[in-house]
């Protein structure tokens, strides 16, 4: 991802920070995953199958593959974060949500003539 995309998800989706320990492609090495979230509590969803892996924060440990993961962090008044980590290497993520903005209710007085 460039840095130009980078940013801009960042600013879409909430402030993305991470660290990365560089590991071989290589099955037989577990990767691990640590995803956070502010605030805490959203639930972790796998991209390609949509499948529930629990509520930040949380460690997920893979086999270590070529390629990229995506995850999706819900948290219910906030804006849906998509992430995506390289599957060869261990990251430790941390997204912050960003709030749904509430819809302001029309005032009544306005409205009636």
């Amino acid at each position: 991802m460039s840095l130009r995309r980078f940013a801009l998800a960042a600013a879409l989706l909430g402030t993305v920070t991470f660290g990365v320990a560089e590991l071989s492609a290589d099955p037989s090495v577990a990767v691990r995953v640590s995803l956070r979230s502010i605030p805490e509590g959203a639930s972790i969803v796998r991209g390609i199958d949509q499948a529930p892996l629990g509520k930040t924060p949380k460690v997920l440990t893979r086999a270590a593959v070529p390629g990229q993961r995506l995850y999706y962090l819900r948290l219910e008044g906030y804006k849906e974060a998509r992430v995506v980590v390289a599957s060869d290497r261990s990251a430790d993520v941390t997204i912050t949500l960003v709030p749904v903005k509430p819809v302001k209710p029309s005032d009544p007085k306005r409205a009636m003539p």
